[in-house]
């Protein structure tokens, strides 16, 4: 049951009698407790206890769940409105010996974000750093797997397809009856993502014609050495780069000429050095195209386990290679961890296992020693410099203002590990800008790749503006307190600019 603000009414509703004059204890993990809250609270009644791993310590009231093992049932009706089976709770219920005394309402809301399809592993490219490399044995899904899992998907409330994965979708034989049934069967969202160098005529008029509502096409570099420096420096590498840009831009012409909506983004990886490359590059595509999407190599990824994250994919996105696994999510591609076949488990009993909805337990309260080791080893959970795309041009925009205003006559410095301190300073990049902002993070001192890092002291801070990248914690603040310099977070800049 998909969870929702009237299916928890409906459950609330059903044991008002039992409820009595009991007071309430909410066990309030994940949507569904959030939704009953407010339930709870349009019904006129009021949650006495709130349990919840994630919020206690940082919101007043909540409970940590070991209160379950001192809970009086006689004074207090336990309600549980969660999203995960109660296999997955905190042993303290192994512990309890009124456990099948508990009032517990779980909603197990079977939904998913999207799909990611890597229907080839097979490519006519070999770009040096692409991990395509390393597949020995190349496969193909079959036409009637991938209908088969599109088919299992439509009661998931499916969000996005994605046709993408280790090879270029477009050597796939069935590509085109693919995405179009992936677009019949109803999910909103339905893209591809291709190299270019197939998208000829024919293919273009298929394209546009399939009905998807996005296309992202990987080209690196603006000119011929850049891209062949991508390639490996191959000899035909300049001819190659002339064809599918060739390609891209009859794919926008024939877009505009038969007036289809299909968001259109090409995407590049930044090289150190190459700095008037990426300038051409972006000066040459936009405008033309919807977006530009700029990614630094995964080799700028460092382990943060100061401050482990949360990973927005895992339990929200399903990978399917093309040897027919699932996966856990697209990015484990290589990964030994495999979730089922597609001949023998359907998709929706994946969401409703008990090892899938573990691994999302897990990932919730940040428990990252017990997620597999390929999540452990992603920048997604154990923290990072950037995520793997440094991000849209469209979005870097913003920082017009923030340029204008800044005094490039005095040395500045910026201070993070953020996703926005990233696209600033490719931004910067891109417009040019001299002389360039110096970076610090105490955590990560040193060149890394194409951002150097530095770790200066306090004599050279001094009275220095500090430009703040970085949701900061507590001992973020203490830090750049006792530097006698003069931080200011970019955000109020921002502002102040507008």
């Amino acid at each position: 049951m998909t969870i929702g603000y009237s299916a928890v009414k409906t459950f609330i509703d059903s044991i008002v009698d039992e409820i009595g004059d009991r007071k309430i204890a909410l066990y309030p993990y994940g949507k569904g407790g959030r939704i009953a809250r407010l339930v709870l609270y349009d019904m006129g009644f009021f949650a006495d206890i709130i349990i919840d791993s994630a919020l206690s310590g940082s919101v007043p009231g909540v409970c940590t769940p070991d209160v379950l093992e001192r809970l009086d049932l006689n004074e207090y009706a336990l309600i549980m409105v969660t999203d995960y089976y109660k296999e997955l709770f905190y042993p303290v219920f192994q512990k309890t010996q009124e456990y099948e005394d508990f009032r517990m309402f779980n909603f197990h809301s079977k939904t998913l974000g999207s799909i990611v399809f890597s229907i080839t592993d097979r490519c006519n490219l070999r770009c040096r750093i692409c991990t395509n490399n390393l597949i020995k044995e190349h496969s193909d899904l079959s036409f009637d797997q991938i209908k088969r899992v599109i088919d299992n998907s439509k009661e998931l409330n499916l969000k996005a397809i994605s046709f993408i994965g280790l090879g270029e979708p477009l050597l796939h034989p069935d590509f085109i009856n693919s995405i179009r049934y992936a677009v019949e069967s109803g999910v909103p969202d339905v893209s591809v993502y291709t190299n270019g160098m197939l998208l000829d005529e024919k293919n273009i008029g298929d394209i546009l014609s399939s009905g998807i509502s996005r296309i992202n096409i990987s080209l690196t570099g603006y000119s011929p050495e850049v891209f062949a420096k991508m390639q490996g420096h191959r000899m035909d590498a300049p001819k190659l780069r002339d064809m599918i840009y060739d390609n891209v831009q009859n794919l926008i012409i024939e877009k505009k000429r038969k007036g289809v909506k299909l968001y259109c983004t090409v995407r590049t990886i930044v090289f150190e050095g190459e700095d008037e490359d990426l300038r051409d590059y972006v000066n040459h595509w936009d405008g033309k195209v919807d977006d530009i999407f700029m990614s630094y190599p995964h080799s700028i990824y460092r382990r943060n386990t100061e401050h482990l994250g949360k990973c927005d994919l895992l339990g929200n996105n399903i990978g399917i290679e093309a040897k027919g696994n699932f996966l856990l999510c697209d990015r484990a591609c290589l990964s030994s961890e495999k979730l089922g076949r597609i001949e023998e488990t359907a998709i929706s009993n994946l969401l409703s296992g008990q090892i899938f909805r573990s691994l999302q337990y897990f990932n919730e309260t940040r428990q990252i020693d017990k997620l597999p080791d390929v999540c452990q080893r992603c920048v997604r959970t154990v923290g990072f410099l950037g995520d793997e795309y440094v991000g849209s041009y469209n979005k870097m925009k913003r920082f017009d203002n923030l340029i204008k205003c800044l005094d490039y006559s005095n040395e500045m410095f910026l201070y993070g590990i953020s996703l926005d301190l990233f696209e600033f300073i490719t931004y910067c990049r891109i417009k040019d800008i001299r002389p360039f902002p110096r970076m610090f993070n105490r955590r990560n001192a040193g060149k890394i790749d194409t951002i150097p890092f530095e770790y200066p002291n306090e004599k050279l801070l001094k009275d220095k503006p500090i430009i703040v990248f970085s949701d900061m914690y507590e001992d973020d603040a203490c830090y750049l307190s006792s530097l006698s310099a003069l931080p200011v977070n970019y955000l109020d800049l921002l502002q102040s600019c507008t």
